[in-house]
């Protein structure tokens, strides 16, 4: 499981490293740095809140990676480094990121504004929609179901470990999610609010994605947020697509990596995408 020597990783070796990165996160002994192409792994041990779950990283494609993500209630942190809160309505579901190959869809919790934490998240990929919620599962039969849907659709993969998925949909085109809890301060009793956090990972910029992070992404840096876009991103049922999707069930998974190899990169001081 000690992959310190790998640059570029096959599938298992991929798979083998998130799983050390998982281990790593929830205390396991022994394990090695992981500098394959794994997801995740950067983002070990980050603050959920206000901060982004990962930062930079290169995929098996040659390609320059970089996340957005939504923590916390939600709090949101762009491609680029932006930051700002989304407040949404109570039980309400909204585009998260749309792309060619995916959609990344939430759900709200009915409490808010400044606890409208995210309970659900759905992901569509080519006939399959993924769902998962804050409710407790056992890792093992997780990753079997979440795979077996999979089957015969694509050669993407999940490594389920506790309280977090890790997702890789193509090469270079990941999903973190993590089940969180806040402490209600308004509740007598001080319950826990169980919620997920969502980090999102692609190759490189692209001014056609959609959704609340996917916008970040474009490539000029030009995305600038305001509130009353909110409903925009507003959907009716979570496995609808958005409503700017360019979704297609049988887009290749090498278009993006083919488009920016070579062209785009991602500097790790400034979170800021730039044109080589």
């Amino acid at each position: 499981g000690d992959h310190r020597d790998l640059h570029l990783c096959d599938r298992r070796q991929r798979q083998m490293c998130i799983r050390d990165s998982i281990n790593a996160e929830y205390g396991a002994i022994g394990v090695g740095a992981c500098s394959c192409a794994a997801f995740g792994d950067a983002e070990v041990g980050a603050r959920k809140r206000g901060t982004a779950l990962g930062s930079v990283g290169t995929s098996s494609v040659g390609t320059f990676n970089t996340a957005a993500s939504a923590s916390g209630d939600p709090h949101i942190v762009g491609a680029h480094g932006q930051r700002f809160d989304f407040f949404g309505k109570s039980n309400a579901i909204y585009t998260l990121f749309s792309a060619p190959q995916f959609v990344v869809n939430m759900k709200l919790m009915a409490q808010g504004p400044k606890a409208r934490f995210i309970d659900v998240v759905f992901v569509r990929f080519r006939s399959v929609t993924l769902r998962f919620d804050v409710s407790h599962y056992k890792p093992e039969k997780m990753q079997a179901r979440i795979n077996k849907q999979l089957e015969g659709v694509s050669d993407a993969r999940v490594v389920v470990g506790h309280g977090r998925t890790d997702i890789e949909l193509c090469d270079g085109h990941r999903i973190v999610i993590k089940q969180r809890f806040d402490i209600d301060s308004s509740d007598p009793k001080k319950r826990k609010l169980y919620h997920l956090d969502v980090q999102i990972e692609v190759p490189g910029c692209h001014n056609d994605f959609g959704g609340i992070l996917g916008e970040t992404y474009r490539c000029d840096g030009s995305f600038q947020w305001d509130r009353s876009r909110e409903e925009s991103f507003h959907i009716r049922f979570g496995h609808n697509m958005s409503k700017d999707s360019k979704f297609s069930p049988s887009a290749p998974c090498h278009d993006n990596a083919q488009e920016f190899a070579g062209r785009t990169a991602i500097s790790g001081n400034t979170g800021k995408m730039g044109m080589q």
